[in-house]
């Protein structure tokens, strides 16, 4: 049975390997896919992939052919790295994080994830200026409502003062 996970793994390759024979896997994040990694990629290189966890969820989604839910695909690689209950609830918020560094990976609508290189860039872009928040308006609206509030307030005075 595995120990547990070496989270954001950076050393030696001869480290990791005595990690793996401790019983424990290596978690690589997106870091590996960056140009000036070149160490951690010699260690991806140099240990058994079926130790490192997005590389097992790489291995997954290669093999459904398709896309799927989040808790699927988390399901699928803690089966695979034969994790018990407790590691599977103590890794999956590092799972998602090493997925989302990843660049290998694309999160879909309603938190399916897929492989990048099945999608053209437009399905792999959100245009963000849809989703922007104008803060200026934000801050009128809560202004308004202040001076509402006030408003009322100062009607009840009036009110209570005319009794």
């Amino acid at each position: 049975e595995r120990r547990g996970v070496i989270h954001c793994y950076s050393g030696s390759a001869e480290m990791a390997q005595e990690y793996v024979n401790m019983g424990f896997f290596i978690g690589v994040g997106g870091v590996v896919t960056f140009k000036n990694s070149n160490k951690l990629k010699g260690v991806v290189e140099k240990i058994d992939i079926s130790n490192i966890l997005i590389e097992v969820a790489y291995q997954v989604l290669t093999n459904n052919n398709g896309s799927m839910p989040f808790v699927d695909l988390w399901k699928d690689v803690s089966q695979e790295m034969g994790f018990n209950q407790t590691q599977f609830e103590d890794n999956i918020a590092q799972f998602y994080t090493d997925l989302s560094l990843d660049g290998r990976f694309l999160n879909m609508s309603q938190n399916t994830w897929d492989l990048r290189s099945r999608h053209t860039y437009s399905e792999s872009v959100m245009d963000t200026d849809s989703i922007a928040i104008d803060e200026d308006d934000e801050d009128e609206e809560d202004s308004e409502l202040i001076e509402d509030e006030l408003d009322e307030v100062e009607k009840e005075m009036d009110e209570e003062e005319n009794e």
